[in-house]
């Protein structure tokens, strides 16, 4: 039998925002994403976008639409929770689970998707 006192490494240390290497390679990330979206935005040759949330829209579209979005949005705020948290802990396990659940969502909602492309991929 082991003794109580002996611990297993926790692996990763919890990420910090404290840390200049941080920052650095989240501002990096941010930088380049910008950098590759009005790339493609300036490549388009489309009339410019203008970004307006409309909660009409939302409302009123099916369900299918909303669950998908439901699914990646919370999916999306689970994972930014699992990657800041300490991981090896029943939170982490849990949250773990519940990311799996969330991105089931999408997926499987994904496939009812049509005619929002007009039937195409």
């Amino acid at each position: 039998m082991k003794s109580p006192a002996f611990a297993l490494p926790s692996g990763l240390p919890r990420l910090s925002l404290r840390r200049p290497s941080n920052r650095t390679v989240i501002l990096i990330g941010l930088a380049a994403y910008a950098v590759i979206s009005w790339m493609i935005l300036k490549s388009a040759d489309n009339p410019p976008i203008r970004f307006r949330l409309d909660a009409a829209r939302l409302v009123e579209s099916p369900v299918v639409l909303k669950m998908h979005l439901a699914g990646a949005l919370s999916a999306f705020g689970i994972g930014t929770a699992l990657m800041m948290g300490v991981k090896g802990r029943g939170l982490h396990k849990r949250l773990g689970y519940a990311w799996v659940v969330a991105m089931a969502i999408t997926a499987i909602s994904s496939f009812f998707l049509t005619g929002l492309n007009g039937n195409s991929f």
